[in-house]
């Protein structure tokens, strides 16, 4: 899905500019957002106060406290849970977004709010006490905690399984809140699993396919090799760029990590984020200028528009269904 609905379910981050070696016009703007964009963005509450904690957050981490409880521990209901949600800037991902801002990972996108890569999430009182119950128990019990809390790891490796069964309290009191990735009522399986499978659907349509393997060949010659599709470049300012830049300046913060703090970094290592961030905005405007020149943004959009009707059509009523339980659930979470 395109649009700000779509982007936040689908799927829960400037100096110097570099030539590119990929240049052509300017690729038009997508379509506007589909039926199916507007209902979403009801159900997922992207015009909701982002201060308020939704009712099934706010039940789900009573669940998760309850649980805790009956494994023998503290847990306390963190009321900051699903509150704090941001709306993504205008103009993000084009050309001229990008000469300017990068990807809003490491510059100011507005004065005074912290870039992205240093953005801390609001803390709450249930996180702090917590946090303290946790540093009172012995090294065994905290391991304990944790394991009744989070519950296995998905491998005991670390490696990501597509088939995972959560474990753990709060995995367990969230999948009961959110069954089948959206929170809703359990009859409309269905339209949750039709719409949580459409991300997948768009990657491996044909068209979207060709867009991304000609985007993926003009970031290669504009100095970015091996990216497979446009999220990885912007992992690149996490990873790669972050790492580069860590290495070389973490002596200069007095800190082994070296970036946990943005006015530590600006006002001790100035020159060192201006570099950074010259470097996220080459990246970023490379990326830009690829997706117009392939045209990948309106071929993601032509079929991201085309199984969002397909979806509108189909599953109108359960939709409208949906909608309705999601403004009732608003109602109930308001002050």
């Amino acid at each position: 899905m395109h649009g700000r609905g779509a982007a936040g379910a689908l799927g829960g981050l400037a100096g110097l500019v570099l030539l590119v070696a990929c240049s052509g016009p300017s690729e038009p703007a997508p379509a506007p957002a589909s039926e199916l964009d507007g209902m979403l963005d009801v159900i997922l509450g992207m015009d909701a106060d982002p201060t308020v904690q939704p009712a099934w957050v706010r039940q789900v981490e009573e669940e998760t406290a309850a649980c805790m409880h009956a494994a023998g521990f503290e847990y306390h209901p963190d009321e900051a849970a699903g509150t704090g949600g941001s709306v993504e800037p205008e103009g993000i991902g084009t050309v001229a977004f990008a000469e300017r801002y990068g990807y809003g990972e490491t510059i100011e996108v507005e004065e005074g709010q912290v870039p992205n890569l240093w953005h801390q999430p609001a803390d709450s009182e249930g996180q702090r006490l917590n946090r303290a119950y946790v540093a009172s128990l012995s090294p065994a019990a905290a391991a304990e905690y944790e394991l009744a809390l989070h519950g296995e790891p998905w491998d005991g490796e670390g490696e990501y399984v597509p088939k995972y069964v959560p474990s753990g309290c709060a995995a367990l009191a969230g999948e009961r809140g959110a069954p089948d990735g959206f929170v809703g009522p359990a009859d409309l399986r269905d339209v949750k699993l039709a719409v949580r499978d459409m991300y997948e659907q768009v990657q491996s349509d044909p068209l979207v396919l060709d867009a991304t393997a000609r985007w993926a060949g003009c970031m290669e010659e504009a100095g970015y090799p091996g990216l497979s599709e446009p999220m990885d470049a912007l992992s690149l300012v996490a990873t790669r760029l972050l790492d580069e830049w860590q290495s070389r300046y973490a002596d200069a913060t007095g800190s082994s990590l070296g970036v946990t703090d943005y006015d530590v970094v600006r006002t001790r290592i100035p020159d060192a984020l201006v570099e950074l961030q010259s470097a996220e905005t080459a990246l970023a405007v490379a990326d830009a200028t690829c997706r117009d020149e392939v045209g990948y943004r309106t071929t993601r959009a032509e079929v991201e528009t085309q199984l969002e009707n397909e979806i509108a059509d189909t599953y109108r009523d359960d939709l409208e269904r949906w909608a309705a339980w999601a403004q009732e659930q608003r109602a109930q979470s308001a002050p």
